[in-house]
């Protein structure tokens, strides 16, 4: 079987979905190719959508489950080894994050693709080689299909097949360990900020409500930590006191019952945007540490982008300079929060100083993070603010360029 269609999306996650969407705006009939049936339950991938990623999404008809979700109003970072106070960024003009369990959260984006008109989804379907020319072979039900299109979007993921295809393996650099866990039950809190919570050195954990009566916890770990029998001792020791109170006695029943899971965390620079038809949006293309919750809407810019361009090669060349640079920018920020590498400390103390002090910095940061409304006005204290981070002028300028408006200008 062949069949010709202007775009196949492989992957039908957040930024496959995005970007199926995306295309049928400018009248594309798209075909979504997606392994599986339904969303899994990661305890890793996004749960946390910031304002601009939610507000495309709610417009192309993701449904919010009544009583389980959460309406996030900012970010708050916190150096809890420094009896400082958290400094909170807040969204601007009353814009609120979507915050939901992952599963529920796929599954919702996939029932608005489905129900798009000019979208038809291919679940239960493997990818077998996708080429520069357009051309894209799958098995479905014992079937081989072949497919052609004027372009092919690969948003399979950090693993992505299609990128490996086309550049080879492509290392990430590995700068921790996460462990995750929800909190359930009654009396817990409902948190409208992203929180996290770091402390020398290397030891941070990001806090944030997916539900009315369920909190994720994710443990950023050091990756010299120590290995069992030791490591239960250690990480009560290390993070059952970065937590807010009421949250110390379930972690440290969650660490007793053995209840955590973990993963390798790290940094893939997002260098390589896509070859002839063959273009790699969101993860596929690579990632940053997942504890700023900046990777969906990074990857909503890349299929926004590539939609705008109208082809590979187009997006490729114009896009990259932004999506890499805004990538490098986050990986800093992680760096100071982390504070793992020596002398960092001391510029973390002053950094977040300068955030408490100033409205506008707390502006822009959150800008960068949100992809909320970038601007010129704000790039003279960014780029103060960067040079202190040791982040090059270039990457901040790029990082403002002009794909970064286009969640914004929806």
């Amino acid at each position: 079987m062949s069949e010709s269609v202007d775009a196949i999306v492989v992957g039908a996650g957040p930024v496959g979905c995005a970007a199926a969407h995306a295309l049928a705006d400018r009248g594309a009939r798209v075909v979504v190719v997606e392994r599986m049936e339904r969303g899994p339950a990661s305890p890793f991938a996004v749960e946390w959508l910031h304002p601009t990623a939610a507000d495309v999404l709610l417009r192309w008809g993701l449904a919010l489950p009544e009583g389980g979700h959460v309406r996030g109003t900012g970010v708050s970072m916190h150096l809890a080894d420094e009896g400082h106070e958290p400094v909170v960024v807040p969204y601007r003009r009353g814009m609120r994050a979507v915050s939901m369990p992952h599963a529920e959260l796929v599954d919702a984006l996939r029932d608005s693709v489905v129900e798009r008109p000019g979208v038809e989804v291919l679940t239960c379907a493997r990818v077998t080689s996708a080429t520069p020319d357009g051309t894209v072979r799958l098995t479905r039900d014992g079937q081989e299909t072949r497919l052609r299109a004027d372009l092919v979007v690969a948003a399979d993921g950090r693993s992505s097949g299609v990128r490996r295809a086309l550049f080879g393996h492509t290392p990430q650099t590995v700068v921790s360990h996460s462990a995750g866990v929800v909190l359930e039950g009654p009396g817990l809190p409902v948190y409208e900020s992203f929180q996290v919570a770091s402390e020398v050195p290397g030891h941070g954990v990001a806090i944030y409500s997916i539900a009315p009566d369920a909190i994720r916890v994710v443990l950023d770990v050091p990756p010299t930590h120590p290995r069992p029998p030791s490591l239960h001792a250690y990480l009560h020791r290390h993070f059952v006191p970065l937590m807010p109170e009421v949250l110390r006695r379930p972690l440290a029943d969650a660490l007793a019952a053995g209840r955590l899971t973990w993963s390798a965390t790290g940094f893939r620079p997002r260098v390589h945007y896509g070859q002839g038809r063959l273009a790699l949006v969101g993860d596929a293309v690579g990632h940053i540490h997942p504890i700023l919750a900046a990777g969906t809407t990074l990857g909503i810019q890349d299929a926004l982008s590539l939609a705008a361009h109208g082809s590979a090669e187009v997006y490729a060349r114009e896009h990259a300079g932004a999506g890499a640079a805004t990538g490098r920018v986050a990986m800093a920020l992680y760096r100071l929060l982390s504070r793992q590498e020596p002398g960092t400390a001391q510029t973390a103390r002053m950094a977040v100083d300068q955030l408490r002090l100033s409205p506008a910095l707390r502006d822009a940061v959150g800008d960068l993070l949100t992809g909320d409304e970038p601007g010129a006005a704000h790039l003279p204290v960014v780029t103060a603010f960067s040079t202190m981070l040791g982040i090059p002028a270039q990457d901040i300028a790029a990082a403002y360029g002009p794909d970064a408006y286009l969640l914004s200008r929806r």
